[in-house]
């Protein structure tokens, strides 16, 4: 899959199911979502997956910032990585 479906599912599927929802409820919903995922992994592989999953989501996280602030007019005031 390119990362531009990718990114065309994740606006679908969880961006819009989330929008409004204060930073607890997502957490709360991502968290559960995840562990459903893991939970289809057989436990010998769960730890090995984790890691794989983490890396991955860190190497996003700057590219997403990005996207993020692009498509809602800027980073916010004050917002700097510390």
């Amino acid at each position: 899959m390119q990362r531009d479906d990718r990114i065309a599912m994740v606006t679908r599927v969880c961006e819009l199911a989330l929008q409004g929802e204060g930073p607890e409820v997502q957490g709360a919903v991502l968290v559960d979502l995840v562990s459903m995922y893991f939970a289809g992994h057989h436990p010998a592989m769960r730890e090995e997956m984790i890691e794989f999953f983490i890396s991955g989501m860190r190497r996003l996280i700057g590219v997403n910032e990005q996207i993020l602030f692009e498509r809602h007019g800027g980073m916010p005031e004050g917002w700097s990585k510390q």
